[in-house]
């Protein structure tokens, strides 16, 4: 599942950097904070068993269906100098050997703070990871940086990883900035650093679980 997912981040780079528009992370931060951006339901789609959650994404972010199984949708676009965002939504039912345990036992599992270095990919130094809620329900947040070459490409990327547990299902919402590396670009910049963070926990701020909401 890491190699997996690391590949599908990839190629959504390197698409995103040769087709769609030019902002920076700043200018998406601000434009989030002044309004300008959507909001995303995966209430009806084929990919999301049933479950109905809302985040808000940036309205310049270009939107695509998730090719791979149980990416519902996701979201991307480059700046200037081979940068690029890219942000999906994938939902999963528990693995089978969970069914029969209750929704604390599998919280205490999944979102344990020891294990958080096994949960993220390879390559990846983890920031921190923290116990949390997502609309009520319980969860974890993952902050950590990825470094790595796939077919001659170096690459530096932030990634933040909302994840939460609703109905046996866990839901994550990932945000991710990417810099291709090379003589001229080295490092991404604390200012970039801060405003993609703010940006990514914005957008996971912004989950609503629209079925808690509904009237029966």
């Amino acid at each position: 599942m890491k190699k997996e997912n690391f590949v599908i981040v990839l190629i959504i780079f390197l698409v995103s950097i040769t087709l769609f528009g030019e902002t920076t992370i700043q200018d998406d931060l601000n434009n989030f904070l002044n309004g300008y951006k959507i909001k995303y339901s995966t209430s009806g789609h084929p990919k999301s068993y049933g479950l109905k959650i809302q985040v808000e994404i940036p309205k310049s972010w270009n939107q695509k269906e998730g090719e791979h199984p149980h990416i519902v949708q996701k979201f991307s676009s480059s700046s200037d100098s081979g940068k690029a965002k890219v942000s999906t939504i994938m939902i999963l039912p528990v693995p089978s050997e969970f069914n029969e345990l209750n929704n604390e036992d599998i919280v205490n599992i999944l979102f344990n703070p020891d294990n958080a270095n096994e949960m993220i990919p390879d390559e990846s130094r983890l920031l921190y990871a923290k116990q949390t809620e997502y609309d009520g329900e319980p969860g974890m947040l993952f902050y950590y940086i990825t470094e790595s070459s796939r077919a001659g490409i170096d690459f530096l990327r932030l990634n933040i990883w909302h994840y939460f547990l609703y109905k046996k299902h866990t839901i994550s919402l990932s945000v991710n900035y990417s810099i291709l590396m090379n003589s001229n670009t080295k490092e991404i910049s604390q200012e970039e650093s801060d405003a993609f963070v703010n940006l990514a926990i914005q957008m996971g701020n912004s989950i609503v679980i629209l079925d808690k909401y509904e009237k029966y």
